[in-house]
């Protein structure tokens, strides 16, 4: 197994326990075949406004007014709050 990019808490990883990618965002930096969502601005409770609009097929994320995206991942959240990713 290679090494891991980001460290997260176990405690974390349980929160997220929906993630169809296996948690691949924290040895690549990728969400299975692309790119990690990219964050606008977060707010306390793990929503993360996002700069990326185009959906993606994820139980964490949704569409947010006109051309906004929201995520409520906790692993991505401790991610961008933690590493600044």
């Amino acid at each position: 197994m290679a090494a891991m990019r980001y460290s997260v808490p176990e405690s974390v990883l349980e929160e997220a326990s929906e993630c169809p990618y296996g948690f691949s965002c924290l040895e690549t930096g990728r969400c299975g075949d692309r790119p990690m969502c990219a964050v606008d601005y977060a707010i306390p409770d793990n929503i993360l406004f996002l700069i990326t609009e185009a959906p993606a097929d994820c139980p964490y994320r949704w569409p947010f007014g006109i051309n906004r995206q929201v995520c409520k991942c906790p692993v991505r959240y401790f991610v961008w709050r933690r590493y600044g990713e």
